[in-house]
């Protein structure tokens, strides 16, 4: 199969060129046109990488007759609006199984989530002392994981031990910041920071104490210097800045006529705006901050929380690091070239040699918002086009 795909503008994943040709042969990226005759010609007014969402829960609708229709249409619902790679930070690791005989297209980047006992969710893998974390990180190259993700209740020994290991393997580890706290966090090496929200916890967080006021007693000369910190030791972060949207009832993009194939999640959600509009405030302001220190920003949604949907909600963060002051294309890259740089991933940008994953949009792109509209995704040497994924997509029933 021979495609040659003309584009009036090319965004890579980390630059914007104004025209272009991509040749696309047996499902490999060519940039130009080839000698030789095509079998499809596409003219397109733009052409960005597959987006990738770098913090996502796959499914959490366990129910046996509804769990495979969930994430075939989570599945769908991540292409329809262009997203080709996501990292699942946390889910049963029968899920990657599960989604490969569904589908070929969406690549996923499977996390093992662990911490030490009592365990906040029954997927997690318990680690009560340094051997238990050798042995979970060698369990996660194991089940195919190229990460490993610490969460709440974690000692710093125990972290220690988990970023040696897998450093041994190969392998990278995120984590969760209340147990070691920040600081604690980026000394000992891990590879990115999750929940730009939690950015304050310098310190182990105290009983009682509540994020909002961690941010309100926080200033930005403390930011600045933990940018630097992070941006000098390579750590990165996860913003899932979405999610604040969603606490403080401010999601500019509808999420409610899709949200019922994926179990209507807004009906168990209420604002928080009082709790969380000064942290979203003070949010969008760090976000500057790391950007200007040069730490690598993935952009991520932490879905199907705070009732957030599928792809669509890759545009709602995406429109926030905008908020937040990045431009468009900087935007697109913390979802695109930098994530794929970060998470290890195969897709986000397009380059000669590699798999295609290209996403066809109308042009002039001037937001996010502009950019769900999109008339076509290429995976490989398949085109998909999003009426015909969202015929596929099933009602997902309440619970009870």
């Amino acid at each position: 199969m021979r495609m040659l795909i003309r584009v009036s503008k090319l965004f890579d994943g980390l630059r914007v060129v104004e025209g272009g040709e991509i040749s696309v042969v047996d499902g490999v990226v060519r940039l130009g046109k080839l000698p030789g005759s095509y079998d499809k010609v596409i003219e397109a007014e733009a052409a960005i990488p597959g987006l990738v969402d770098g913090h996502v829960h796959l499914v959490f609708d366990q129910r046996p007759r509804y769990m495979r229709r969930s994430l075939r249409n989570v599945s769908a619902l991540f292409l329809m609006h262009g997203v080709a790679s996501v990292r699942d930070a946390g889910n049963y690791m029968s899920l990657k199984d599960l989604l490969r005989s569904i589908s070929s297209s969406l690549e996923l980047v499977p996390s093992l989530m662990a911490e030490k006992p009592p365990l906040s969710w029954p997927f997690e893998r318990a680690i009560v002392g340094s051997s238990d974390a050798e042995r979970v990180v060698e369990v996660a190259r194991c089940e195919g994981c190229r990460w490993v993700k610490l969460y709440n209740n974690v000692s710093e020994s125990i972290a220690r031990s988990v970023v040696a290991k897998a450093r041994e393997l190969g392998l990278k580890v995120s984590c969760h910041v209340h147990g070691i706290g920040l600081r604690r966090a980026i000394e000992l090496g891990v590879d990115l920071v999750e929940h730009f929200m939690y950015l304050p916890i310098l310190e182990p967080v105290e009983e009682g104490v509540e994020v909002i006021e961690l941010w309100e007693r926080i200033d930005e000369g403390e930011i600045e210097e933990i940018a630097k910190r992070m941006a000098s030791r390579g750590v990165a972060v996860s913003t899932t800045i979405s999610i604040l949207r969603g606490f403080i009832g401010r999601l500019r993009i509808d999420r409610r006529k899709l949200s019922k194939y994926v179990t209507p999640w807004y009906k168990y959600y209420s604002s928080k705006e009082r709790e969380w509009s000064k942290v979203y405030r003070k949010v969008l302001r760090a976000v500057r901050v790391l950007k200007e220190a040069g730490v690598d920003i993935v952009a991520g949604t932490d879905l199907p929380n705070q009732a957030l949907t599928p792809g669509l909600s890759m545009w709602e963060e995406i429109d926030a690091l905008i908020e937040a002051g990045l431009g468009l294309w900087e935007a697109l890259s913390c979802a695109t070239g930098v994530a794929k740089r970060v998470l290890g991933c195969s897709r986000g940008t397009i380059e000669d040699g590699t798999r295609a994953n290209i996403v066809l949009t109308k042009d002039p792109l001037r937001s996010a918002r502009d950019l769900e509209s999109i008339d076509a995704i290429v995976i490989g040497d398949t085109i998909l086009r999003p009426e015909e994924l969202r015929s596929e997509l099933r009602k997902v029933p309440m619970w009870g």
